[in-house]
């Protein structure tokens, strides 16, 4: 199984001088309201970055015996 998370938070992003430093002197805009610009453009369903605490919850949860019945569900809804 594959999780193909969104851009996530970390120190990448968030160290000085990291991307979303870097995004806000290309765009002339203060740092926070760069990233969320450049999330806007890309048309992401969640205009904003993710937490590395949220990756590991939807980990947890598709490794937990609870996503079976979602699942169940799923293809169900799918073979009607």
């Amino acid at each position: 199984m594959e999780v193909a998370r969104g851009p996530v938070g970390s120190h990448f992003w968030n160290k000085p001088g990291g991307l979303a430093c870097a995004m806000g002197r290309h765009n002339k805009m203060e740092t926070h309201a760069a990233v969320e610009h450049e999330m806007k453009l890309r048309q992401l369903p969640v205009q904003s970055l993710g937490t590395p605490e949220e990756v590991a919850n939807v980990i947890v949860f598709l490794a937990s015996v609870l996503v079976s019945s979602v699942w169940c569900r799923w293809r169900l809804r799918r073979l009607t």
